[in-house]
């Protein structure tokens, strides 16, 4: 694993006018119904996923704050990332050095591009259609699946006697699932994993790159899940022609729940309560083993646990984030050996001075 060399995101740069739409698009009422009914069929999927006996349930209270849960939780999804896309395990000696080449060059890349462009991009079309074609989706499987038989429309969704269980529940899946992806069982590890992690020492990137690398991500996922989709590469056919597929898709959903007297129109103003973030997109299935494994964490070996935010995280996972984003929307990755021009070392020294 070598760095990001001066020709690697030439295909970054002359993919960029086709992800960059220069005017905003408005989604009709039809399309904001389908986004409504779908975020509906989430919520009465994960209410009808709730046992009321869990009501009667004392979950463990954990005594740490939300801000410390957070960055703990960054810390090990930076580690998972960077070692599920690089191979670069952070907390081994000698391997923190191939991540910070990278974070480096793909800094130094992005800045030039950055100042070329002005940083005026609108990637907001692309996430919008994503967005779109993601909930007809949704909708297309609850149809098959009958789900509509049993699905009264009228009925508002409620979380309230819930939000109390369900935030301790949140916390502590947050630390089971920290613990997971650090491959630690007792908290004298995790704190020795934590504290490692927030010892690195990781360069510091100039704002405006890092919101790029933000916006590219955001971007680049939107066009590679819509190309997962529809089985064709977005940015080559264009955002005019991936915008009918979507609209296609429209239509066909649009008949399949006529078919089942269900009119999706501006009607359809469904109101769905606001999931807690570890149950959206979650199985209903693993909703019953969380609580299993929340009743069993021993919260008092992790009342000493101290937990201190890794300076440039974020920094760091803009550039993880952003080098997944375009390897699955461009397939474009680091050079595997330095090119005969390669400026990284002095990219790197410049960046860790």
């Amino acid at each position: 694993m070598s760095c990001f060399c001066t020709s690697t995101l030439s295909g970054l740069s002359l993919a960029l006018p086709a992800l960059n739409i220069s005017a905003a698009i408005n989604l009709n009422a039809t399309a904001t119904a389908a986004l409504n009914l779908s975020e509906y069929l989430n919520a009465s999927a994960a209410l009808g996923a709730l046992n009321l006996n869990w009501l009667n349930l004392q979950l463990p209270r954990l005594n740490l704050s939300a801000n410390m849960l957070l960055s703990a939780s960054l810390m090990a999804q930076l580690r998972a990332q960077v070692l599920a896309h690089f191979g670069i395990d952070l907390l081994i000696p000698g391997q923190l050095n191939a991540f910070l080449r990278i974070m480096a060059t793909l800094n130094a890349r992005i800045g030039g591009l950055g100042l070329g462009l002005g940083l005026h991009l609108n990637f907001g079309p692309w996430l919008q259609l994503a967005a779109l074609n993601a909930a007809l989706l949704r909708i297309q499987a609850a149809i098959t699946a009958g789900v509509f038989a049993n699905l009264n429309l009228s009925l508002r969704l409620s979380l309230g006697p819930w939000m109390p269980f369900l935030l301790q529940l949140g916390s502590l899946t947050a630390l089971l699932n920290l613990m997971a992806r650090l491959n630690v069982t007792e908290s004298v590890a995790l704190s020795a994993s934590l504290n490692a992690m927030a010892s690195l020492r990781l360069p510091a990137l100039p704002f405006p790159n890092i919101s790029l690398m933000c916006n590219l991500s955001a971007g680049l996922s939107a066009v590679a899940q819509l190309g997962l989709s529809l089985g064709v590469n977005p940015l080559q056919l264009g955002f005019p022609a991936i915008r009918l597929m979507v609209g296609a898709t429209l239509t066909a959903t649009i008949q399949m729940l006529a078919r089942i007297g269900i009119s999706l129109n501006a009607a359809l103003a469904l109101t769905a309560p606001q999931l807690p973030a570890f149950m959206i997109g979650l199985p209903v299935a693993s909703l019953n083993a969380m609580v299993t494994a929340a009743l069993n964490v021993n919260v008092a070996a992790f009342a000493n646990l101290n937990i201190s935010l890794t300076p440039n995280l974020f920094a760091a996972l803009s550039v993880s984030s952003l080098s997944a984003q375009l390897s699955a929307a461009l397939n474009l990755g680091v050079a595997l050996r330095p090119c005969m021009v390669c400026d990284a070392a002095g990219l790197l020294a410049a960046a860790i001075a």
